[in-house]
This record gives structure tokens, sequence and C-alpha cells, in this order.
């Protein structure tokens, strides 16, 4: 087994041709459009509380791995400074409250896992791709990942896997919804067709499922780890479909007339919670919406927008 392999904290997070960037084409191309072609977004002035907790403990989490799964003061001190560290880091300031949340998650965490066997890591923050999904593929259906961590898991008989770390409201729920999923499926695909994963390490048995329950008020934290194996025929049908949805957003620009997805206005988050889509106004109201939004690029107001060549179409149709 290789040493763990932690890429920097400063290249933690998403990748620009990872899962997240389809996800919202897959709920609603208009909705792509506008915010992945576009570029469309409403002002915020600081990282929202759940993104900010989710995105701490995952630093903090990775750093505790690459300490050794260690319980004393310095372990916890190197804990922490990944959390300010990716704090600092954040374009947008995150709350005071999120960090004191990933902290006090981030405690019962190790509180719970140092008592039972952890994995053997393989490597941490793992980048893998950009890589084709099938042979002969043009550039654009190329995809990236990077991987919270890839190892030896219990939970998986000891076998290779992905693991996935997610902080949730509810355990159950979480571990329910990634059960068959487009981002687990994706870097299982990935990791059998780019050059950094099975052909460098071996195959994997699956994807781990390291779910989170933050500590919030007088609730107290809960954590799971759920091996999901996926059949091949599952991974079959994924990549030939996949490849099929990324061939159709790259057909979009910005002046295509994209279709809106009325069932996708709004989505669950959370425990049930329901929320609209962040342009539902502007498909409501066209121009009249402008007001709200900005280029995320440029910060100028979508209000004020003017055509410029090869951007005819107003960005609010």
């Amino acid at each position: 087994m290789t040493a763990p392999n932690q890429i920097l904290q400063s290249e933690s997070g998403g990748t620009p041709l990872g899962w997240h960037k389809l996800e919202s084409f897959l709920r609603c191309p208009k909705e792509y459009q506008l915010s992945v072609i576009r570029k469309l977004v409403t002002p915020v002035n600081q990282t929202p509380d759940a993104l900010g907790t989710g995105t701490l403990f995952h630093a903090g989490r990775a750093a505790w791995f690459v300490a050794g799964f260690g319980s004393d003061a310095a372990t916890w001190e190197l804990v922490q400074s990944a959390v300010y560290t990716e704090a600092e880091r954040q374009k947008l300031p995150i709350s005071d409250g999120s960090v004191k949340l990933s902290l006090a998650t981030l405690q019962e965490y190790i509180k719970h896992w140092r008592l039972r066997q952890n994995p053997k890591p393989l490597a941490i923050e793992y980048m893998i791709g950009p890589a084709p999904l099938a042979a002969n593929d043009p550039l654009y259906p190329f995809r990236t990942a990077r991987l919270d961590d890839v190892g030896y898991y219990p939970e998986a008989g000891g076998k290779l896997a992905i693991e996935e770390a997610k902080t949730t409201t509810n355990v159950a729920d979480c571990i329910n919804q990634y059960e068959l999923h487009g981002q687990p499926l994706m870097q299982m695909a990935l990791w059998k067709l780019a050059p950094q994963g099975e052909a460098m390490h071996g195959p994997i048995a699956g994807v781990v499922l390291d779910a989170a329950e933050k500590a919030y008020k007088s609730r107290k934290p809960h954590f799971a780890r759920q091996f999901i194996p996926v059949p091949q025929h599952a991974l079959e049908w994924y990549i030939d479909e996949i490849r099929g949805y990324l061939v159709a957003a790259n057909a979009l620009d910005w002046n295509a007339k994209a279709p809106r997805n009325i069932n996708a206005c709004t989505r669950l988050v959370g425990a049930g919670k329901r929320v609209p889509c962040p342009f539902r106004d502007l498909c409501k109201h066209g121009r009249g919406a402008a007001g709200q939004f900005v280029f995320e690029d440029t910060g100028k107001g979508v209000v004020t927008w003017r055509p410029e060549p090869g951007k005819e179409t107003p960005p609010w149709i």
C-alpha cells in the first residue's frame, strides 16, 4: 500500500468537469444554461451555512485521515488548522456559526470513529481524470473527480473502495439518497476509465458513504458508514446514458433555446424541505426579475446587460 497522497487543501473541492457541473442539466436544461453557461447568480455576502459547514467538515476530516486517526492534542490542532485555513481561502466569508458547527461535528466524529476500525487510506483528496467515458469520445464528455479518499474499508470487507463523505441532517435519508446516485456512479466510472484509477491501483469494490449528522443545539450527532456496491449492470447503463446527457449539455450555448423542466421548479433539501429553483422568478417574470441577478464572473448586474458579439439573446429569456 502506498502512503496517503493528500491533495493540498487549497486544491480540494469540486472539479471543473465534475458531477456538479452536470447535475443542474439533469434537473433542468434551462437552469444549466443560466447557471453554468451564462453564469447568473443571486448576489450573496457569505457562504450559505449548510455549504460552509460541509466544506469545513471535509477539510478537517481529510486532515484527521492524513494524521493517521490520532486522538491527541497535536492531531486536533492539525484538524482545527485545516478548518480555519479552508475558511480563509473561501471566496465568500464563512460564518462563525458554520466554523463552530463544523468543529463540534468533527469532535464527535473523531470520538465516534477512533474507537472503531478505521480504513487503511490509499489516497486522500485524490484527483482523477480527465478521462473519456468511452473509446474515441470527443473532448467534451471527458470528466474529472476529486475523491474524498480511497482506501481499504472494513465496511467493504477490507477491499478497496472509494469513500464519499456527506454532512446531513438525517443519516438514514442521506444513505437512501445515494444508494443509486449519479455522483458515486460517476466516481466509479472514472475509477474504471481514468489512468489514475484501476489501471494504477486495481479495481474497487464500490463506494463507502461516510454520513455525518451534524451536531446542532441539543441534537446529538450521528454517524454511519454504509458500503454501496454497484453492480456491473448499473455501471454499464449509467456510462451509456450519462454520455448522452453530456452530448446534449454540450449542444447548449448562450443563445440556444434551452427547454425548461417545470417539474424541477422546486427541489427537496434536508429533511423533506422544499426550496425553489434559484431562477424561478426569472422564468415567471422574464426581464422583470433580472434585477435580482449578477454575472458571477464579473459581478455586474444582469439588468444593465447589453448584447455582445455572440451573446445576442438576453439572458432572462
